[in-house]
């Protein structure tokens, strides 16, 4: 009777761990839903640009590639940019340009959905590690970090290829390798590869990563990882070679142009503790915090996350041109060293920090932290505020920027021939991906040739930003413009009479960058200053359907792109 009863006992202990396990792992997966819907959200309530590159550099580069029109930047003249990440964004709007359903309020949630859904890597990822190498406090500790740090999440749909990379980056820690798994080898290595093919200045983190991998396997398993990460770059150089007529081109040129020429500096220098200062700011200290414990609790495991993000932030200080998003990667990183020392640290300590990174996610996320506005600015052209002078206005991640919800407004407007974004530079209008019209679009600054006293002749719509300048107003008044619509401070003025309107070609295809254009030949033409130079015209009348008009758009090129495929 006696052993009976241990045998019962035993089998209820059983029974009774076997249920917390299988409650701790349906809470694991609620925490993943609510961090990915919380992500859905912040892409659905904001509309905010972190950098103009993840539109002109990306968004803008797809839409081209999928639609025929678009505004091509100085990189994707000279072939600096890969287009991994941009082919990728035209191959998701494919299939809605099929499906008749390419308007922009549809294809950019569409995007930002695919890149949220991504972005879930990077907390799974770092559970999955933290599972394998610190225990169950510990990966407790990672989702729950890694789901909801407001950086995290508030970047989750940005299609920046830092950002994008580090997924790739986590996945290959997810994943996992094993001494003698050719799969995993496998895996590991594919993810690899794409995080170094979308970004090269994390070599040195993922060349520790492949031999942290290779360590203690077997030399068959490490000629597959090779295998695998070698048949991703390969990849790449192809994709060079097809898109910009040389192997691996976009990395060279952006080698030569950035560190051989000094085009990098141009965009700013920062003082080599510039990182450093910047997570400082952006986690409010708390990655100091971390740091100490490392040191106090030195847990297992821990210094080789440490030594991840060094890997990350001193070969990025070492380059002069510094922005805060360049070391996204050791975010989720500095976060993972704090599930390990959470995870070994005792309850009071972890009571403490806990709440400390939860305020600081929750401050982070509704902008309250102190100097936050400083770390993450909206560059911005805005003549009406800086008087003609770049100026740094701080942005909210929830929220939609009016200039940006304006254009995609005027996507619905079947009377607008042309319009003047007169709020900010092409570089922050939101290009055609948010406007999605063929038609001629001018920044703040109009061309040399188109004066404000000829708005009337060559614009039909203005967009402005209310209570700058009143003398204005009148002048439009004057001129025959008439408010049409408001949202926000942000105004959109029509044109009354109807008659035709001088365009000049069918739609503006270029950002001019002088002190590159001027001292280098690009790939592709025509050059933005030649045909600033010739000044040549084009009449548009009542819609690009007619045939006048389409045949005035094409006399108007100045020669034909060598390489059409990408134009």
């Amino acid at each position: 009777m006696c052993a009976d009863a241990v045998d019962v006992e035993r089998l209820g202990g059983c029974e009774r761990e076997r249920e917390r396990a299988l409650d701790a792992k349906f809470g694991m997966i609620g925490l993943l839903v609510l961090a990915f819907v919380l992500r859905v959200w912040v892409a659905w309530v904001g509309d905010f640009l972190l950098h103009p590159d993840e539109v002109f550099q990306y968004l803008e580069q797809g839409h081209r590639v999928v639609f025929g029109y678009g505004i091509v930047p100085w990189e994707y003249r000279y072939g600096t940019r890969s287009w991994l990440l941009a082919g990728s964004i035209a191959v998701l709007l494919w299939p809605l340009k099929a499906l008749g359903w390419d308007r922009p309020d549809i294809y950019l949630f569409w995007i930002k959905f695919v890149f949220c859904v991504f972005s879930m890597s990077i907390p799974v990822g770092m559970m999955m590690f933290a599972r394998r190498y610190g225990g169950e406090k510990a990966a407790c500790w990672a989702l729950l970090l890694g789901g909801f740090w407001y950086e995290l999440v508030v970047f989750a749909h940005k299609p920046l290829p830092g950002m994008v990379a580090t997924g790739w980056l986590f996945l290959a820690l997810g994943i996992g390798w094993d001494e003698k798994s050719v799969k995993r080898a496998w895996g590991v290595g594919l993810c690899l590869g794409s995080c170094l093919g979308l970004r090269v200045q994390l070599a040195p983190l993922v060349l520790g990563v492949a031999v942290f991998a290779m360590a203690s396997a077997s030399w068959r398993v490490r000629l597959h990882l090779c295998a695998a990460s070698s048949v991703v770059l390969l990849g790449v150089g192809a994709l060079d070679a097809v898109t910009w007529g040389g192997w691996w081109h976009s990395y060279l040129a952006g080698v030569q142009f950035n560190v051989a020429h000094g085009v990098a500096s141009g965009f700013g220098v920062e003082p080599y503790w510039y990182f450093l200062w910047g997570l400082g700011v952006a986690s409010l200290g708390m990655i100091g915090v971390v740091l100490l414990l490392v040191l106090v609790l030195r847990p297992v495991w821990g210094w080789v996350v440490l030594m991840g993000v060094l890997l990350v932030v001193v070969p990025h200080s070492l380059i002069a041109h510094k922005e805060y998003r360049f070391v996204f990667t050791a975010i989720p990183l500095w976060l993972l060293l704090g599930a390990f020392c959470l995870g070994v640290s005792a309850r009071w300590v972890r009571g403490v920090v806990g709440v400390g990174l939860g305020v600081v996610a929750i401050l982070g996320i509704l902008n309250r932290l102190p100097s936050q506005d400083q770390l993450y600015d909206a560059r911005q052209w805005d003549l009406l505020r800086a008087k003609g002078r770049i100026t740094y206005l701080p942005f909210r991640f929830l929220e939609r920027r009016a200039d940006l919800v304006m254009a995609k407004e005027i996507f619905f407007r079947q009377d607008i021939k042309a319009v003047w974004m007169a709020v900010n530079s092409l570089a922050f209008s939101g290009g055609y991906t948010f406007l999605h019209r063929p038609i001629p679009m001018y920044g703040v600054r109009l061309p040399d040739w188109l004066g404000v006293e000829e708005l009337d002749r060559h614009v039909t719509h203005i967009v402005w930003r209310e209570g700058a300048s009143p003398y204005f107003r009148t002048y439009l008044e004057h001129r025959g413009f008439v408010e049409e619509k408001r949202i926000g401070e942000i105004v959109l003025f029509a044109k009354k009479s109807k008659g035709a309107v001088y365009v000049w070609c069918h739609h503006t295809k270029h950002i001019a960058h002088p002190p590159v254009d001027f001292r280098f030949r690009p790939l592709r033409w025509p050059l933005p200053t030649e045909i600033a130079e010739k000044k040549q015209h084009c009449v548009g009348h009542q819609g690009s359907d007619d045939v006048k008009y389409r045949w005035l758009e094409r006399s108007c090129r100045l020669r034909k792109d060598r390489r059409p495929p990408l134009h």
